[in-house]
């Protein structure tokens, strides 16, 4: 090991093949280290909500009523008794509110088979965490029949899971944190611990509240509406394990790379090589002409000139 001095006067230490040491962009005790993933469902692993939202808006017809696909919008991620209710409450139309989401699922339901399919990359990051030793959870505010459903036609079957957590397991709903918060007792560990997948605003909004790292996915919502997260992605194909625990540190699309600053050259990198060359040439020289001084001493205290 080999500390150098820099031209601005700082050490540098250097092992190996002279590549100089840096702290990792991301670092926690073990205390707060990421163990578990939490996954939301529709609009994260699966492509449902426009599924549930051509099935709410085909009960409201069936009750006499036209709603609009845009007016449920306000309502993704609360769960079905809030956004059938809460569109029959924006248009002062009485429903049974039980009745309603009952028919709701069978429509629903309906379409699983032929139309629900997972998001590219959800079913292989799924896998990449638990190849990393971390639990995966789901956490979602529909009903149990209709996660059971989307999971099994994803090939994610309610076994694959360390826990899962429904709308029929907490009194309150996104963006109240309860959801998560149950997850994370289920999985046995902190909100520290926990990292969490989203796609919705309410839910997001849940999982800061909680107190976990959160990683938004723009597949419903515009990057702009969930800023709150801690880091947002275009699509949940291009979220890594490294960035759902914390270990890399992602930028906004076209900024530099999380690894410009190791994998590129500073500046002053090419002035400590060129400064630690010149000090070998120095030391060098300065061996030579002590060698020959000593030689040119010896030669004339004994007169014997040849010896040079």
């Amino acid at each position: 090991m080999i500390f150098l001095l820099t031209p601005f006067g700082s050490q540098v230490q250097r092992q190996g093949y002279g590549s100089a040491t840096r702290p990792p962009a991301y670092r926690m005790n073990d205390a707060s280290r990421i163990r578990a993933v939490i996954f939301d469902m529709d609009g994260v692993l699966t492509d449902s909500e426009p599924l549930i939202n051509a099935a709410a808006v085909a009960m409201f017809k069936e009750k006499g009523l036209t709603v609009q696909p845009e007016d449920f919008r306000e309502f993704v991620g609360t769960g079905e008794d809030r956004y059938i209710g809460g569109v029959a409450e924006n248009y002062k139309f009485l429903i049974d509110p039980a009745a309603a989401k009952k028919r709701t699922y069978e429509i629903y339901l309906e379409l699983v088979p032929s139309r629900l399919n997972a998001f590219p990359g959800a079913v292989e990051l799924v896998g990449a965490c638990q190849n990393a030793g971390l639990k995966v959870a789901v956490a979602s505010s529909a009903d149990r029949i209709k996660i059971d459903a989307n999971l099994r036609k994803i090939g994610l079957p309610p076994g694959t899971w360390d826990a899962i957590v429904t709308a029929e397991d907490v009194a309150r709903k996104k963006p109240a944190p309860d959801i998560f918060l149950a997850a994370g007792q289920k999985l046995g560990l902190t909100p520290e611990q926990c990292a969490v997948v989203e796609d919705s605003v309410n839910g997001v909004q849940a999982a800061k509240a909680a107190g976990m790292r959160c990683v938004a996915v723009a597949q419903t919502f515009p990057p702009e509406q969930l800023q709150t997260a801690d880091l947002v992605k275009g699509r949940i194909s291009d979220v890594t394990v490294a960035e759902l625990t914390g270990e890399l540190k992602s930028v906004a699309p076209g900024g530099p790379s999380p690894l410009a600053a190791v994998a590129s050259p500073q500046p002053w990198g090419f002035w400590v090589t060129v400064g630690f060359a010149l000090a070998i040439a120095v030391a060098f020289v300065a061996a030579q002409i002590a060698v020959a001084s000593l030689f040119s001493t010896v030669s004339m205290a004994t007169g014997d000139e040849e010896i040079l």
